[in-house]
This record gives structure tokens, sequence and C-alpha cells, in this order.
């Protein structure tokens, strides 16, 4: 199974592994956790200046952990009203 995550930005390049936003890593690794099963996506990038780039993103599990420990701050603060 492949999994693709496909952005197209004016903002940003997106050539390299070290192109990739902060918030786009976030969101993948938000992804791969609820889609477990899948070790890695590849990121599609139509970037900046119009080059199109397939960058490989490995499955980070620290920030899954990261993750699920916010979610559960969240929760509680939630329910505490």
């Amino acid at each position: 199974m492949v999994w693709i995550e496909a952005k197209t930005t004016s903002r940003y390049r997106g050539k390299t592994h070290g192109d990739i936003p902060d918030q786009w890593r976030w969101q993948i690794a938000a992804q791969q956790f609820c889609t477990d099963g899948i070790p890695a996506c590849y990121l599609i990038v139509l970037d900046a200046d119009l080059h199109i780039s397939l960058i490989e993103v490995d499955r980070i599990y620290e920030a899954e952990i990261m993750l699920i420990e916010a979610a559960e701050i969240l929760g509680s603060e939630l329910d505490e009203g």
C-alpha cells in the first residue's frame, strides 16, 4: 500500500526533506498515526518555483507520542471545563 500527500504552495520550496514546513510534518505525523501499518508516505509538492518534487517522509513515532500526550492534556482541560 502506498500513501501519497499532495501539496501546492507559493510560499515554500519543496525539493528536499529539509524543505518540508513544520505544519506539514505535524499533519503527516497525525495522518500516519491514523493509518497504522503504513511506515512512510510520499509527499508530492508543486512549489513556489513551479517544481514538482516527490519526497519520502518516514514515520516519526516520537511525534505521534507527542500528539497523543497533547490530545490527552487538551481532553482533560475540556473535561474540566
